[in-house]
């Protein structure tokens, strides 16, 4: 059991490394550097240099998403990797969803402020975006109580994400 939880830490630490090399690689590709990396709880925050247009935005925040997606289709043959793979994917496919403070959030911000043609284009897209945001927070969030009421899988870490969630939603 020790062995498992060791190489399910290592996993989880080597994907999240993986994912913020992808926003650092796409920021550069975008001739943005990154002045400063800080741990936040759940994740890194970055701070870049100069301003990004929405574009821009979206394409550093696909990033890490991407470099994940990458690296457990590359790595999927090895089956000493697999662990790694698996949580390199749901890194991924967690962080395209709209959920409250994943980059899938700021990517839909980046879209709707990119795409909305009107004066008030910024408020309107925050405005949707809370609200989309809200929605998969709440299908999330009955998600992850039948997973944990029924006891399908483990539940531990998906109940984890939700209360990081949800203490960021009322910050």
């Amino acid at each position: 059991m020790t062995k498992y939880l060791i190489c399910a830490f290592l996993s989880a630490a080597g994907a999240a490394i993986v994912h913020e090399a992808g926003h650092v690689a796409a920021s550069m590709l975008c001739g943005r550097r990154v002045n400063r990396l800080r741990a936040v709880m759940g994740g890194l925050s970055m701070m870049m240099s100069g301003t990004s247009s929405y574009g821009e935005t979206l394409f550093i925040a696909s990033g890490g998403a991407v470099f994940n997606l990458i690296s457990a289709l590359l790595l999927l043959p090895f089956p000493s990797l697999s662990l790694f793979c698996r949580f390199s994917f749901g890194t991924a496919i967690y962080n395209l969803i709209p959920l409250p403070g994943t980059d899938g959030e700021m990517m839909l911000l980046s879209i709707l402020s990119w795409k909305i043609k009107r004066c008030d284009a910024p408020m309107t897209a925050v405005r949707i975006t809370r609200g989309v945001s809200d929605i998969f927070l709440a299908l999330f969030f009955v998600l992850v109580i039948y997973i944990n009421a029924v006891g399908v899988g483990d539940g531990a870490a998906l109940l984890l994400a939700l209360v990081f969630m949800l203490m960021r939603k009322t910050a």
